[in-house]
């Protein structure tokens, strides 16, 4: 594509210079201009004759003899099989980059089947800027609420949090890995 812009460019600027040489005629070519003062004529220029001999002297042509020349022997040539295979073209199997989720850590506070207690602690805990959240689960046909706080990145955050939160709430939690 370049190259083909390039060679417009080169047609289009070639188009410019020469058609209006070709409309004008070239007596428009140079323009001269009138100086003023006293310019010297053009100096007059030497003839030099060359005389060339009339006829130059070509060697005389004889044959070869019978005993210069060899003679070879002229076989035919056997024909070539040409022999091609298709050509199979291999597709790069694309690079699967494996990325590993990054483990995040929460604090189980506790579990409850009353939904007043579940609202009463995650109240508490959202008061003291603890970021709380209830998990829905159904154990045994029974509907069973978990108030986590969390995720940490850390397990060793998550592991002084936990030690906050006993010392606080006066409640035994459980350290779990964060489920999304």
């Amino acid at each position: 594509m370049k190259q083909r812009i390039v060679g417009v460019v080169v047609i289009v600027a070639l188009a410019v210079i020469f058609i209006p040489i070709i409309f004008k005629g070239s007596d428009n070519l140079v323009q001269t201009s009138e100086l003023s003062g006293n310019v010297p004529s053009a100096p007059a220029k030497p003839r030099v004759d060359l005389k060339l001999p009339a006829s130059v002297p070509t060697p005389p042509r004889t044959a070869p003899s019978p005993q210069a020349v060899q003679r070879i022997p002229v076989t035919k040539a056997k024909p070539i099989k040409i022999v091609s295979k298709p050509i199979q073209l291999v597709k790069p199997k694309p690079k699967v980059i494996t990325v590993a989720k990054p483990e995040a850590w929460t604090v189980q506070l506790g579990s409850f089947s009353d939904k007043a207690n579940v609202n009463r602690l995650i109240k508490d805990l959202r008061a003291k800027g603890l970021p709380a959240y209830v998990k829905t689960t159904t154990i045994k046909n029974k509907k069973i609420m978990r108030v986590l706080v969390g995720p940490e990145i850390k397990r060793t955050k998550a592991e002084a949090l936990l030690a906050t939160l006993q010392k606080t709430f006066k409640l035994k939690g459980i350290i779990i890995r964060y489920t999304a």
